[in-house]
């Protein structure tokens, strides 16, 4: 799996400012260049000096002027050769940007067309200074993008207040935010030229493929001391915890957040994945982690309840779950006594809430697991070698062997190949190793493949405390037919004649007084589940209407049928969004990909969740479209 190593340099920029120019006007935030040096000692303790490349800007270092010529100045020698610098980085290497330090927002000028009138930011730390200004989310995007068009890999980790979107009060704790002054719209004229362009001209920006972990949502604050930030040291906590086996990403940022909202500090971590990432990776590389063999549970104080990492969206339903006495263990201690035991008091998307028996735990409690397995899934396994069998017995997966099941596993000229079942059994993906990781690798792709089927399967609960009718979700594309209505779901049908056909998709919150958050997903015929708002808007007040814009194409290997499902999920609770993504297959890496079977198409009602004595905050809004294609 030579794919997954690094062959060239890892570049770094580690931005942290404590003092700001006297122009800004907020006491200085304590540990933001502590996180800085903790961050990079754990980057060189890890891969080593000779492998990395380190720019760090901290304080008066870090102006706007300087922060964006480390991304885009190229340097040379005086023979004329490239100097080592981010701006050189090639395909070989990677890019990590690390930013502690104060986050705020600013009223957007129109031309950016934002629904809720208002960019996030990083200060620099000149910004406030006349004539300067914040560091935009859009910029910084632009500035990101430069580098992770070029190398194999990029991660954003952003330490701020409002930092999902960008991509820290003394009595210890320090609030990471600096709002900005007065009611001033700042000028179009100002941005980076690139971003001016890519606005007034739709001019597209260079490709972005890169992971973002962030300290909180895009309407929180983040919070340190003198020992650094919260979010940060949290993250360093989890990663020392056993160097021997890094987390994925999506386990490394649940963890962060059971831990914060465990110590009672109110932020929420988030994930975001934008272009052909994975969250299933191994922080810092391309190499599939072995999943998680059990959810975490965390503290929300927002809601004063305890949460479980488990949800309608991941398989679980409620008749399963009703009343079951749920055993909670502290990491590393799986196996011993459970410590806690709690029930499902209300099933959600993405989490549901807990309700314990007898005693909670306490505040600064360990990292806490609920020993509920996954749901099970059906695989056909075709002669299954040690490997495989190994993988299956860890209890991180739950499969069952069934002849009859719509996928299958094969060991095949010295590759694991993985099947789905349709007229005749067709190959889906594979891998050409037969070995530990090469096993991990394949059966984490299976369990995403799962998690795709289980958002097909996904409908509204009879009993949600959203009412229905209040959410209106359709389709605006003059080339495509409405057929009929299942349930929660609008059927369409669209001709194809070679070319690519624009559509919108609208949704509007009815309910005046109640202020919503959504995820909106796109399920492809590959199985793949792309968020479309992430990183973006992720909520909508009362009265509003939100649309988004895309288009339909059938590429050269489809075949004459596609089907694009299309899921608003509401809820009444922030939902992550980077936990819905699934890409089983980010970098085709070897197999060919083709359409899955009609098993899930045509006219199907989603599976409703029948236990009415469990309220559920949430429903779920479906259209599905079918592209057929036609010659002239």
């Amino acid at each position: 799996m030579d794919d997954n190593q690094m062959k060239g340099k890892i570049y770094v920029l580690a931005i942290g400012i404590e003092k700001y120019d006297v122009s800004v006007k907020k006491n200085p935030l304590p540990g933001c260049k502590k996180d800085v040096t903790d961050f990079c000692d754990y980057l060189k303790e890890r891969f080593g000096e000779a492998s990395l490349k380190i720019t760090q800007l901290l304080d008066e270092q870090a102006t706007r002027a300087h922060i964006i010529a480390a991304f885009l100045e190229k340097k040379k020698d005086e023979a004329g050769k490239d100097i080592d610098c981010i701006a050189n980085a090639g395909e070989d290497d990677a890019f990590i940007f690390y930013y502690s330090g104060h986050g705020s927002e600013e009223k957007a000028p129109p031309e950016f067309r934002m629904a809720n009138g208002k960019n996030e930011t990083l200060l620099c730390y000149d910004s406030r200074m006349k004539g300067q200004y914040d560091l935009a989310d859009k910029e910084l995007n632009y500035l990101l993008s430069t580098v992770t068009q070029k190398v194999k890999y990029s991660v954003a980790v952003v330490d701020s207040c409002h930092s999902d979107s960008v991509m820290r009060n003394e009595g210890d704790m320090h609030k990471k935010h600096n709002p900005s002054e007065g009611n001033a719209i700042r000028p179009f004229s100002t941005y980076l030229p690139e971003v001016i362009a890519h606005y007034q001209n739709s001019d597209d920006l260079p490709g972005t493929h890169f992971i973002t972990l962030s300290a909180c949502s895009n309407a929180e604050s983040a919070y340190c001391t003198s020992n650094g930030g919260h979010f940060t040291q949290n993250l360093l906590k989890v990663l020392k915890e056993n160097p021997a086996k890094v987390p994925s990403y999506d386990e490394l940022i649940y963890q962060i957040k059971a831990r914060i909202g465990n110590a009672r500090i109110p932020q929420h971590p988030q994930l975001g994945c934008w272009g052909e990432v994975n969250p299933h990776w191994e922080f810092l590389t391309r190499k599939i982690a072995q999943q998680q063999r059990m959810p975490v549970i965390f503290w929300e104080k927002d809601q004063a309840a305890w949460f479980v990492q488990a949800g309608a969206f991941h398989g679980y339903r409620l008749e399963n779950l009703n009343a079951q006495k749920i055993p909670i263990y502290p990491k590393g201690k799986e196996d011993g006594e459970a410590a806690f035991y709690a029930t499902i008091k209300e099933l959600g998307v993405d989490k549901s809430k807990l309700e314990f028996e007898g005693r909670p735990p306490h505040m600064h409690e360990d990292v806490l697991l609920a020993g509920i397995s996954r749901p099970a899934f059906r695989v056909k396994f075709v002669d299954p070698d040690d490997f495989i069998q190994k993988q299956l017995s860890s209890s991180a997966y739950n499969f069952i062997n069934d002849p009859y099941a719509p996928i299958s596993l094969q060991l095949v000229d010295g590759s694991y190949r993985i099947y789905r079942k349709g007229k005749k059994w067709q190959l889906v993906h594979g891998i050409p190793a037969t070995d530990e990781e090469a096993a991990i690798y394949i059966l984490n792709h299976i369990q995403d493949m799962a998690d795709w089927h289980f958002a097909m399967e996904l409908g509204s609960p009879l009993n949600s405390n959203i009412e229905e009718e209040k959410i209106c979700f359709q389709l605006v594309c003059k080339a495509a037919r409405r057929l009929y209505a299942t349930g929660d779901t609008q059927h369409y049908e669209l001709d194809f004649h070679g070319s690519e056909v624009p559509f919108e998709l609208e949704f509007e919150n009815k309910n005046p007084e109640l202020h919503l958050h959504y995820a909106l997903l796109h399920l492809d015929n590959k199985y793949n589940i792309d968020v479309w708002n992430e990183g973006g808007q992720t909520s909508f007040q009362g009265g509003s209407t939100i649309s988004e814009e895309g288009e339909f194409f059938i590429s050269e290997i489809d075949e004459m049928e596609v089907q694009d499902d299309f899921l608003l999920i509401v809820s009444r609770q922030a939902l992550q969004a980077g936990s819905f993504k699934r890409l089983p297959f980010p970098d085709g890496k070897w197999g060919r990909i083709f359409d899955p079977s009609q098993v899930d198409r045509g006219a199907r009602k989603g599976n409703e969740m029948r236990t009415r004595n469990l309220e559920q905050n949430w429903l779920v809004k479906r259209i599905r479209v079918t592209s057929l294609r036609k010659f002239r």
